[in-house]
């Protein structure tokens, strides 16, 4: 009887507790170098070192020395049930708030979920069958340390992951190698990727027009891989395929699985610099993208409005296409003339000549992603009144600066979905993004993670720069708090407008959600 009461209090706290490491590890990419720059984070020791570690550390220990008295057994029992019972309520408390992360469920997630799951199921065996009482501390020690048996497990799937990963690039370029009709566009960035290649996609989409496109998020080496493997035909005219990379080798790597004819630069910026080292290794990475253009002599269109870009000295027969909102040494430039809060009108100058297009975005990066979309179609010989008609009916990508009206407790709100987008520049943009509406301004902001040295001034400068064009600001993580608070009030803002609830939000409310923290209050709001 006590083994079934065990068991069953067992199940509602294990699953939440090997939830969450299995979403941080499948966040991270399942990539030792992601999780390092991880384990640097404050939000990393709060994980850890929360209330029930204070909680389950003495506990773990009073079980370990009551272990060796068969006496005390009834009290472990007593003891242990109680605690659990307690998690049990916090985490439907918890589920009732939607205050629980799951990881998602991919071929690989399941795999080392269901190997945790034998490894701990067996364990259980053993223990009841041999020494039960060692159940109680073993408990504790899978509650307290949880991380140490996802990650052990998921290093020893690593040798067999890589073997299968090995196997599907080689039968992807095997395959690669045989087609030939697709113009293949590479996109790569260090933000805006997803959203130029959605642009894209929509604007080559015609009746008479085969495209395949990487889904949504889909960026990865192996995902592009089992893509390439499994769809791609020579029935297609275009591929559109988004790609990252987080060394300076790897794209190197992958444009041997897409062999591209044309790409998108989108812009060289400090994300993920803990992974690079410094931000020359980032252009290094990210301009590896011009070695398949150049072999195919195709071009690439890039980002002249980023200030990074515009440090590269190309060759001078290189058949670079530069794009701009701003800069006049651009090839290809965009005037914008109106901007209302359903459409935008701008000129477009390109090739010496000029038209007045219209479109349904608004927000002037849109009209920026557009310009080198425009450029791309041109040369490639889509028709202008296609390209007009296309353009009146784009959409964002999803959770990429998405609107969305909503009632919350009777407040009016409209929500700015923008919490996929993960960058220092994409959350400037989102802030600026605002501007077009005459509602009280509310920003919730996550911290930017993998910025290595220059986190702490970038969270300030954030914070500076948040502090001059919204009314209140509410910060959902721990990270870089601290420094994200300093710009604020820096920049003279009040600090009763530094929020920690939904509820400070006041009725006729436009709420920036931006970074993934704060995907949730999409649910919380609606």
């Amino acid at each position: 009887m006590e083994q079934i009461i065990i068991l069953s209090l067992l199940v509602i706290p294990m699953i939440y507790r090997y939830c969450f490491w299995l979403y941080v590890i499948q966040l991270k990419e399942y990539r030792w170098d992601r999780l390092i720059e991880y384990f640097r984070t404050l939000q990393w020791k709060k994980a850890i070192m929360n209330i029930w570690f204070y909680i389950e550390v003495p506990l773990l220990i009073v079980t370990l020395v009551t272990f060796f008295n068969d006496k005390a057994a009834w009290i472990l029992f007593y003891i242990v049930s109680a605690y659990l019972l307690v998690r049990n309520i916090h985490i439907i408390i918890k589920f009732i708030r939607w205050k629980v992360m799951f990881p998602k469920l991919t071929g690989r997630m399941m795999l080392v979920s269901s190997l945790t799951f034998w490894f701990l199921a067996v364990a259980f065996s053993i223990i009841l069958a041999t020494v039960y009482n060692f159940i109680y501390p073993f408990i504790f020690i899978l509650f307290t340390f949880p991380y140490i048996f996802i990650i052990a497990i998921n290093s020893l799937l690593l040798p067999v992951v890589n073997i299968k990963k090995k196997k599907i690039v080689k039968e992807a370029c095997k395959i690669w190698n045989s087609i030939t009709k697709p113009i293949k566009v590479w996109i790569t960035w260090s933000y805006g990727k997803t959203t130029v290649k959605e642009f894209l996609c929509h604007m080559l989409e015609w009746d008479d027009v085969n495209l395949l496109k990487t889904p949504e998020f889909v960026n990865s080496e192996l995902w592009v891989a089992s893509l390439v493997k499994n769809k791609l035909k020579n029935t297609y005219d275009y591929f559109i395929c988004e790609m990252w990379a987080y060394k300076i080798w790897e794209i190197d790597t992958m444009w041997r699985i897409v062999d591209h004819t044309d790409g998108f630069l989108t812009a060289i910026w400090n994300q993920h610099l803990w992974l690079f080292g410094w931000i020359e290794n980032t252009k290094k990475a990210k301009l590896e993208i011009w070695n398949s253009v150049a072999k195919n002599k195709g071009h690439l269109y890039v980002n002249w409005d980023d200030k990074n870009i515009r440090t590269v000295v190309f060759p001078e027969w290189a058949k670079v296409v530069k794009y701009s909102v701003t800069e006049e040494d651009a090839h290809a430039k965009s005037n914008i003339k109106t901007i209302t809060s359903e459409w935008t009108k701008f000129e477009f100058v390109y090739k010496w000549k000029s038209y007045d297009f219209e479109t349904n975005l608004i927000w002037d990066h849109n009209i920026l992603n557009l310009t080198g979309i425009l450029a791309f179609c041109m040369d490639h010989w889509v028709s202008e009144s296609k390209l007009r008609k296309n353009m009146m009916d784009l959409e964002m990508p999803k959770h990429t600066l998405v609107l969305k009206n909503t009632t919350y407790k009777w407040k009016k709100i409209l929500i700015v979905d923008d919490s996929h987008n993960l960058s220092e520049a994409s959350l400037f943009s989102g802030i600026r993004f605002l501007k077009y509406f005459k509602w009280e301004k509310v920003a919730i902001v996550d911290d930017i993670l993998e910025l290595w040295k220059d986190a702490e001034d970038v969270h300030y400068k954030v914070g500076k720069f948040t502090a001059k064009r919204v009314d209140k600001v509410m910060y959902v993580w721990q990270n870089y708090r601290t420094s994200y608070v300093a710009g604020l009030i820096a920049a003279n803002f009040d600090q009763e407008n530094i929020i920690t609830s939904v509820d400070e939000i006041n009725d006729k409310s436009v709420v920036l959600l931006e970074w993934r923290w704060t995907e949730k209050y999409l649910d919380i709001l609606s």
